[in-house]
């Protein structure tokens, strides 16, 4: 699975741009291992 997220920030976004990089890339981290955790525990429970 790939996953791509886009875009140009403009004014003080274009600032703060690399903390919120880095901030996104922990919740989408972390959103995928929450859902990792919950597919894993429903197929365990179907098997």
């Amino acid at each position: 699975m790939t996953l791509r997220n886009r875009g140009e920030p403009a004014g003080f976004a274009s600032v703060a741009a690399p903390v919120m990089t880095a901030a996104m890339r922990r919740a989408q981290r972390k959103d995928l291992a929450q859902l990792k955790v919950l597919l894993e525990r429903r197929s365990a429970g179907t098997g």
